[in-house]
């Protein structure tokens, strides 16, 4: 995988990561994997693994689309009211999985 982005090996597979912070330019609360939280996604049969600076809990939302400046932001897909008054924007994973697509293929011949 040597210059073809990053991967972690979860549970014997290799899974492609993204590191949501550099995609949204935002100062990141950890940088190094192992101390932040990863959170595996899938899509269409391929997976990915987000690193987030932290989760806020499981809530059903009403998607709105996002209008002006923001609605051509790729990997947004929309925003949302929450329950305390802000906003949360809502990732578009199958727009984030399919502009940073790597091919990642393993054997378990190979050694790390």
């Amino acid at each position: 995988m040597h210059g073809k982005g990053e991967a972690l090996f979860i549970r014997d597979t290799l899974i492609p990561l993204t590191r949501l912070y550099s995609l949204f330019g935002v100062e990141p609360t950890y940088t190094d994997p192992c101390e932040a939280i990863v959170v595996v996604v899938e899509n269409e049969g391929q997976q990915r693994a987000f690193m987030v600076d932290e989760l806020l809990g499981k809530q059903e939302v009403v998607i709105k689309s996002l209008g002006g400046l923001m609605k051509d932001i790729p990997g947004l897909a929309g925003g949302t009211i929450l329950a305390d008054g802000r906003v949360g924007l809502i990732l578009d994973i199958a727009g984030i999985i399919s502009s940073s697509s790597v091919a990642v293929t393993y054997s378990s011949d190979e050694e790390f």
